[in-house]
């Protein structure tokens, strides 16, 4: 492996800011209930021949969707797909998007869109237990890699409130190993259905697991 690699076997998650209230940092792409038609997105192409030099020397990856993949945790739905890494729109099963080198400026280059709708017509209460995310990337050998976000939550918990009937959309950024072979971005939802009660009480909620494919091309 090339000594320019070897930088970027972690990965990077922007999430949302700590406590109740709902603030949220940087990173995280917060849209209501409707957001219109969506454009799709394309394979790209390799560069011109008049392209500079040194960037075509520069080894070209793509990343291919699934589509959207969706679970149930109770009365909440939740959903995820991928985005196109320069338009930030979902893409359909089968369509790809190119993948940038990561750089220490720029470290992110996967991402994904969560959201979340409440069904019912009473609040609804997601948990990030530790102060950690419930969503984490996975090399094809189950190996977690490395979570550099920092995130301040009072009491080393953060709550997050879904009003009733309310969607959010989320976008989550990841920084993916330049080199081909599979990822999965698992996300484990922890969802009740009143505020700070025992976790043995808490919705039982599978996890929804989004399989990505990095492939040179």
């Amino acid at each position: 492996m090339k000594s320019h690699h070897r930088f970027f076997y972690f990965s990077l998650i922007f999430l949302v800011a700590c406590g109740e209230g709902d603030n949220f940092s940087a990173g995280v792409s917060l849209g209501g209930s409707g957001t219109g038609p969506l454009q799709t997105g394309t394979t790209p192409t390799r560069p011109s021949d008049d392209a500079d030099p040194e960037i075509d020397m520069i080894e070209q990856y793509i990343i291919w969707s699934n589509g959207q993949i969706a679970t149930q945790c109770g009365d909440v739905k939740i959903t995820m797909q991928l985005l196109h890494n320069q338009t930030k729109q979902p893409l359909n099963h089968g369509e790809a998007s190119g993948v940038l080198l990561p750089t220490q400026t720029e470290p992110n280059n996967v991402s994904i869109q969560v959201i979340t709708e409440n069904l019912t017509e009473r609040p609804i209460f997601e948990y990030f237990t530790e102060c950690k995310s419930n969503i984490k990337l996975e090399d094809q050998f189950g190996n977690e890699y490395k979570n550099t976000q920092e995130y301040i939550c009072p009491n080393d918990s953060l709550v997050r409130k879904y009003d009733p009937l309310q969607t959010r959309t989320y976008q989550y950024n990841f920084s993916v190993p330049f080199a081909e072979g599979q990822r999965r971005i698992i996300y484990k939802p922890d969802f009740s259905t009143e505020i700070q009660i025992p976790k043995e009480q808490h919705l039982n909620c599978n996890e929804l697991i989004y399989e990505i494919n990095l492939e040179k091309y």
